[in-house]
């Protein structure tokens, strides 16, 4: 038999068994079968376990990820309550009126840091209790 035969005889689609043989090969291929089966139900159970731990460590993110936005969010309502007190005196007083008194005063712009400084005091007490409440 010469190479190019023996190429044509592996490609056949019927296996050639020989008669007496086949029902040992049918116990062969059912203890085959059995094992496959054991080795996908395995398999199975692994995939099911990573998927478990992938969705355990997507809500592991997700929750990083809001507490990181939450502490920015709060630093930025923070420097927001700060800062709006005093933009909001020095937008009134920045007005052009003609009848504004406390412009010609000689302690206005004392009396302006003053009213901002005591807001800015204020707030942070206000926060600091928030704070130890909750």
């Amino acid at each position: 038999m010469n190479k190019r035969d023996k190429r044509d005889s592996r490609l056949s689609a019927e296996p050639r068994l020989p008669a007496s043989s086949a029902a040992a090969n049918a116990d062969e291929i059912d203890s085959l079968f059995r094992d496959l089966e054991d080795r996908l139900e395995t398999e199975a159970s692994r995939i099911k376990m990573l998927t478990k731990w992938a969705d355990e460590l997507e809500t592991e993110l997700r929750q990083a990820i809001d507490l990181q936005t939450n502490r920015v969010l709060s630093t930025l309502t923070v420097l927001t309550a700060v800062f709006v007190p005093g933009n909001f005196l020095a937008a009134v007083w920045g007005m052009n009126f003609r009848n504004m008194p406390e412009l010609e005063w000689e302690n206005g712009y004392t009396i302006f840091w003053t009213i901002v400084v005591v807001n800015w005091v204020l707030f942070f007490v206000w926060y600091r209790t928030c704070l130890k409440r909750g």
